[in-house]
């Protein structure tokens, strides 16, 4: 925890350049081939959750190569068993590098954050705005007056994806031109929706603001 603090705090902030499926793909196979492979769905899987973060790509590969090792299982094929098992194991562990993300952002991304994650489920994945307004007015307290600049900040952070929605808009003089509005959000990389859900539920996260809070006035 504190390598990750400090590394988050101090050290020279750079852009992350994530992979594309092609890149994505060639860093998950290339490596261990021909010792060990990967089912296509495999891949494909991997390339969701990870959204191409490099860092979370070799997680998740780091910790299917432990596992077959420790199976003494070489040669094997990774396929979904293997998956649902890592995936339980860094969600479990509550991972240092997913928590440094939820640290290093302020309390209303942190809010917007679980808010967005508790709008989700498996077939629900595409957060629109006002779902995640609506589900913050429903506590009592600590939701953001405006969601704003939490949202920029996780845009910018690459952690929620604007999903820019186009519509045809016709003007007083008879024009039609296109609007194009960012309404819906998804999250980069899967692994940080399912880590917030399993380590950050909206419910606790309001509970701890609104205690924060009540401390604050009472200084």
């Amino acid at each position: 925890d504190d390598f990750w603090h400090l590394l988050f705090n101090a050290a020279e902030t750079r852009e992350v350049q994530f992979l594309d499926r092609r890149q994505t793909e060639r860093l998950i196979r290339g490596p261990v081939q021909p010792q060990m492979h990967y089912d296509d769905l495999a891949v494909e899987r991997i390339w969701r959750w990870t959204g191409g973060h490099p860092y979370l790509v070799q997680l998740v590969c780091s910790r299917l190569l432990d596992q077959l090792n420790d199976e003494d299982r070489h040669g094997m094929t990774v396929d979904n068993r293997h998956l649902e098992a890592v995936l339980k194991s860094i969600l479990q562990d509550d991972d240092a590098f997913l928590r440094a993300l939820w640290t290093s952002g302020s309390a209303s991304e942190q809010l917007v954050l679980a808010a967005a994650a508790a709008c989700t489920n498996d077939f629900q994945v595409q957060i629109p705005l006002s779902m995640i307004a609506d589900r913050l007015r429903l506590s009592s307290s600590g939701a953001p007056s405006s969601l704003a600049p939490a949202i920029e900040s996780l845009s910018r952070r690459k952690l929620l994806m604007p999903i820019p929605r186009t519509e045809d808009f016709q003007t007083d003089r008879g024009q039609v031109i296109n609007v194009h509005e960012a309404q819906s959000y998804l999250f980069t990389f899967e692994l940080l929706r399912l880590w917030l859900l399993e380590n950050r539920p909206i419910n606790d996260v309001l509970k701890e603001t609104a205690f924060a809070l009540h401390s604050a006035t009472r200084v």
